[in-house]
């Protein structure tokens, strides 16, 4: 190889390192079912999540994914299109009452955050296994929550809150 070809692979190779990698950034997001209510960034764009509100009060984990899903994947399909080497997980803001079951009154509310563990998305069907896979592994989360003491019940899972990093 000449000097001169090694210098400039050099100079490709030093440009791909320095450069940090990033993930696109939806900028604005409504549906029927749910809104983009905050987007916040760090690291020049290494990390990005979308805080989802669902237009109706949910309970359950399926209807937050009911309301939210479509927010998911266009937050998710835009890192595809985008060709951006990416992990996702999500997260959820819940709404936890401690009752006092002799008088009925709330005693405590507690707001707190309940996560997934990221995961490669590549392509569409990993978009739709992310979905799925949260639904049951969240449930699990608030179902250990409420058992953790007496009296605690779940009033509102109020926002879905997509994380994504970039990984090249």
């Amino acid at each position: 190889m000449e000097l001169s070809n090694l210098f400039a692979e050099m100079r490709k190779t030093h440009a791909k390192l320095s450069k940090p990698p990033r993930t696109p950034e939806l900028v604005d997001f409504t549906s029927e079912t749910c809104i983009l209510i905050k987007r916040n960034s760090a690291i020049n764009g290494v990390y990005r999540d979308y805080i989802f509100q669902p237009n109706k009060r949910c309970i359950t984990m399926q209807q937050l994914m009911d309301q939210c899903s479509s927010g998911i994947h266009a937050v998710l399909q835009l890192c595809i299109e985008k060709k951006a080497q990416i992990k996702a997980y999500t997260t959820i803001e819940a709404l936890f009452y401690k009752i006092n079951f002799t008088d009925g009154t709330v005693e405590k509310e507690i707001v707190t955050y309940i996560s997934t563990s990221a995961r490669p998305i590549k392509e569409k069907l990993d978009i739709n296994n992310l979905i799925d896979d949260s639904i049951p592994k969240l449930d699990e989360e608030i179902e250990t929550f409420t058992n953790m003491g007496s009296n605690w019940i779940l009033q509102e899972i109020k926002t879905l809150i997509v994380k994504l990093v970039a990984t090249q």
